[in-house]
């Protein structure tokens, strides 16, 4: 190794230490600060929430199960008479098709009761007519929608508002903290994923590279634990399908989400020192054929090179 490249590596790893520097200190003033506990005051609130209708879910769904396996039971026997006898007439058989027809009705109660929790943030967001209402990867959406009337409800938009800008040139992120005049983005990031997928590369980078100033862009990140829809009788993805008028009921139902619980906050920061921890993730092609702009991406590996604040809740 050259004395040059000796001293370009020496001054790299000062750089390091003085980030870390900054972040440690950023990050003990942040826990102090107000808003910052008020936000995790509100995301510990939603955890709550989610994790009462989970229970309920949960209750439900093991009847349902319960009361499944017993109906597949006498549906058995009344089979089985009928091999016995060649034909069903009455006694026995018919006090086992009663239990049956009462057996569904109670089924179909319960599944109704399920539907009724598992839809209601879905349900939450319609009635509001929020715009991304009918987004199927709706957790994020519940919360972008919680937080905006949080902020909202508690006058805090002189100090945090939404300010997406999708329009050609526009700065597509979808914070604004008008007392730094920073950007950034609130995000929901599960658990089994081994990275956050952020915001356009060329946006971001453009920021945080202006020579005009040192520009941050700050990420509020809600990490969750996810329960897949397939495993509670698909009842989120037959309510978001029937309530835009699908014909196919079954549509996105791999991926769908039933329900997730909140496990950690994060805030982050992104800027001129540590971009170089940023991952590019490229989203493929557009239908036109076209491919379509790479986006940031954090890998969990890297998450201390950005991490102001954290908090398990």
């Amino acid at each position: 190794m050259s004395s040059e490249d000796q001293a370009n590596n020496d001054q790299e790893n000062n750089n390091d230490k003085k980030n870390s520097s900054n972040l440690n200190l950023t990050k003990e003033e942040l826990l102090k600060n107000p808003i910052i506990k008020s936000l995790f005051v509100k995301i510990d609130v939603l955890k709550n929430g989610i994790l009462d209708e989970r229970k309920k879910v949960s209750e439900l769904t093991n009847k349902i199960k319960e009361l499944e396996a017993e109906l597949n039971s006498k549906n058995e026997e009344i089979k089985t008479l009928k091999e016995n006898s060649g034909q069903n007439k009455g006694g026995e058989g018919s006090s086992n098709t009663y239990e049956v027809g009462k057996l569904n009705d109670e089924i179909t109660k319960l599944r109704f009761e399920n539907e009724t929790f598992l839809k209601k943030m879905n349900k939450t967001m319609i009635e509001a007519d929020y715009r991304n209402k009918y987004q199927p990867e709706w957790p994020g959406f519940f919360l972008e929608y919680s937080f905006e009337n949080y902020l909202k409800a508690n006058a805090l938009t002189g100090v945090i508002r939404y300010a997406q800008d999708k329009s050609k040139g526009g700065i597509d992120l979808d914070l604004y903290f008008p007392r730094i005049e920073m950007y950034g983005d609130l995000k929901a990031h599960s658990s089994n994923s081994k990275a956050i997928q952020g915001n356009d590369w060329d946006t971001v980078l453009s920021l945080v590279n202006s020579p005009a100033r040192d520009n941050h862009i700050y990420y509020i990140v809600a990490e969750h634990d996810t329960y897949k829809d397939s495993d509670y009788g698909y009842a989120v993805t037959f309510y978001w399908n029937k309530m835009q008028g699908k014909e196919d009921l079954m549509s996105y139902h791999k991926r769908m989400k039933n329900n997730v619980e909140l496990t950690h906050a994060y805030i982050f920061d992104i800027n001129a020192d540590n971009q170089k921890y940023l991952s590019k993730f490229r989203q493929g092609i557009n239908s036109n054929g076209k491919p379509r702009e790479p986006k940031i991406m954090i890998d969990q590996e890297n998450f201390s090179h950005f991490v102001l604040a954290d908090k398990a809740l």
